[in-house]
């Protein structure tokens, strides 16, 4: 069976995931996991595998919810966005980083190549795709793909919800799924209908049609929308997280509080963006005392991270079993730690031979 994903640490996972020469160890965290060489896997029930091995795994992640969707995606233009969303953090020291994202991008293109191939072999294939926008624009353009063959399709979506013992558990996307989950999931394959896959087929030749600058999942279906946040950046792709681009954010975000309090007739308006080690308070409270006197209403001066409030908030999202994103929230810092975990670390899982 072809594994189809459409990100880097997803993909990664499941490559440890198809390999039926794997277990997991619960004694070193909770995505830990050991790659047997000629052993055979021992009798636990902590672990669980794919059938198959890891070449059946192929990575699209051309992350097309960004950009111009009009345009081939293993052309130029796919890859210098992707090259300029992922090279506007670049970290010190990284000297290679340039030739790295180059070759990701090869894979992205050897990859397709590779599943057209296994199309034309009349080989099954299983799409594993999420709510994401990245995610979801990827499986309805491999739907338009498949439209070309006679293949038998399998989907597993991610659930919005896990239940777990003594908890529930939330995921955005694949990448947050540990290798060793995978199978767990697989109670939710089903296989698509002729007539649904050529409605989803559709569902991207309209966005294509469409061509915004950016898509979005809103309340469950994938819509184009507009490029305010682009327009608001740009010019400052590139940079550094703290710089120019996050204070344009700061005032961007504050105004739109500004103007809901000041509609609301509320009495303050304020940020929580305080509460981050990473945001600098002093100039969000710059901004928000000049867009006080430009609405007319008072605001509400914060650092919340002062006298351990960020403490404080990682103790409570543990005590309430609340998910904690390792990024800012633009697309910008979420594509940073999508590579930093792709390149640094290849996986979430820690791997090692035995």
């Amino acid at each position: 069976m072809i594994e189809i994903l459409f990100g880097e640490s997803e993909a990664a996972s499941m490559k440890a995931a198809k390999c039926e020469q794997i277990y997991v160890s619960s004694n070193d965290g909770p995505t830990a996991c050991f790659g047997a060489g000629k052993r055979k896997v021992p009798e636990k029930k902590d672990y669980s595998w794919i059938e198959g091995n890891s070449t059946e795994v192929v990575c699209l992640g051309f992350l097309l919810d960004i950009g111009d969707i009009q345009k081939e995606i293993t052309g130029s233009y796919r890859k210098n966005l992707l090259l300029s969303l992922y090279n506007q953090n670049q970290w010190d020291g990284e000297d290679n980083y340039e030739s790295e994202l180059q070759e990701m991008f090869e894979h992205y293109t050897s990859d397709l190549s590779r599943l057209q191939e296994y199309l034309e072999d009349c080989e099954a294939v299983r799409i594993w795709y999420s709510d994401a926008p990245y995610s979801r624009c990827g499986f309805y353009q491999i739907c338009q793909l498949l439209l070309k063959y006679q293949v038998e399709v399998h989907v597993v979506k991610l659930s919005e919800h896990v239940v777990r013992e003594d908890c529930i558990v939330s995921y955005a996307n694949w990448g947050e799924v540990a290798a060793e989950e995978f199978a767990g999931f697989l109670s939710y394959e089903k296989i698509l209908t002729e007539d649904e896959f050529r409605m989803y087929a559709q569902n991207w030749t309209d966005l294509v049609s469409e061509n915004a600058p950016l898509r979005a999942v809103i309340s469950g279906q994938l819509i184009s929308v507009p490029e305010d946040f682009y327009e608001m950046a740009k010019g400052h792709e590139n940079d550094k997280e703290g710089g120019e681009r996050c204070f344009l954010c700061y005032e961007m975000r504050l105004r739109e509080a500004a103007e809901a309090a000041k509609m609301g007739n509320f009495d303050y308006f304020t940020t929580t963006l305080s509460i981050s080690p990473l945001k600098n308070a002093q100039k969000l409270n710059e901004i928000g005392i000049r867009l006080a006197k430009e609405y007319g209403i008072a605001y509400l001066m914060s650092d919340f991270k002062k006298k351990n409030g960020y403490k404080r908030s990682v103790e409570l999202s543990a005590e309430h079993h609340l998910y904690r994103q390792d990024y800012c929230g633009c697309v910008f810092s979420k594509r940073e730690a999508k590579l930093r975990d792709s390149i640094n670390l290849t996986s979430p899982l820690r791997c090692n031979k035995i």
